[in-house]
């Protein structure tokens, strides 16, 4: 197996399955000394910027008005699912029923990739100090969270009046459970990176085919048209991420048809 290959087949595991009985120290510093780590989460930031202004582009692509009151409103949408929202009732709206298939493979391929940017930016750093230089450990928001609450009842239960709390509750509140940490390597994040730049040019070529402005849309019937469609169609498909996004959607909407006697 090649590194490529190993790096695409890399993914983030909890700790417990990583390193058994792993110690965890939390800090925004974890990538201070892993400066290759550090570059590839930089480049998963900076490609994750630009696939939402891409987003926003499509929107007004799509509706083919306003372009600056287009995007004050999107950019009032401060939520991923506000904006996905808005961007698949616009485009049902708007879109002829054989592009819309497309729209939602672009959109869908685009969510594929978020979690780990949205990990990245939203989870606490650590370290794992039996591994200190190649992994990166980032903590569950939620499970950081029930513990401060567990904490803060122990605090007010041991400044009441009533019985006091067992010191080892407190010692066990030390304990980060590992199940709830998420390891991520330098292969797990070549491997997002790769997958967001792909999502990138994914919905670049989309943008092409959803414009209602272009030729695409305005002389659909033309051959001009439909020869430049089905290259964009055919580079969609040769992207890896398209193509699965596209298969299960008409998986889904094979499913969903009705049934009748025959």
């Amino acid at each position: 197996m090649s590194s490529d290959d190993a790096d695409f087949l890399a993914m983030p595991q909890p700790l417990n399955r990583v390193v058994p009985n792993g110690t965890i120290s939390l800090t925004p510093d974890a990538l201070v000394d892993k400066p290759e780590m550090a570059v590839v989460v930089t480049r998963i930031f900076a490609t994750w910027v630009e696939i939402e202004q891409q987003l926003a582009v499509i929107l007004y692509r799509i509706m083919g008005g306003d372009h600056a009151a287009t995007l004050a409103i999107y950019g009032i949408l401060e939520t991923q699912t506000l904006r996905k929202v808005a961007l698949e009732a616009v485009a049902k709206a708007t879109l002829p029923p054989e592009d819309y298939p497309v729209f939602l493979a672009m959109l869908a391929a685009a969510e594929r990739v978020a979690t780990p940017r949205n990990q990245l930016a939203h989870w606490p750093w650590g370290i794992c100090p039996e591994r200190p230089n190649d992994i990166l450990l980032l903590a569950e928001p939620e499970f950081l969270e029930q513990r401060e609450i567990k904490r803060a009842a122990l605090w007010s239960a041991e400044n009441s009046d009533g019985e006091k709390p067992d010191l080892r509750d407190f010692i066990d509140l030390q304990h980060i459970n590992p199940a709830h940490i998420q390891t991520y390597t330098l292969p797990d994040l070549r491997r997002s990176l790769r997958d967001i730049q792909e999502a990138h040019e994914i919905i670049r070529l989309a943008s092409y085919l959803l414009d209602s402005n272009s030729i695409l849309q305005i002389e659909r019937g033309s051959d001009v048209a439909q020869k430049i469609r089905a290259e964009l169609l055919q580079k969609l498909n040769s992207k890896r991420l398209f193509r699965e996004a596209a298969n299960q959607i008409a998986v889904g909407q094979s499913n969903n048809r009705p049934k009748t006697d025959g």
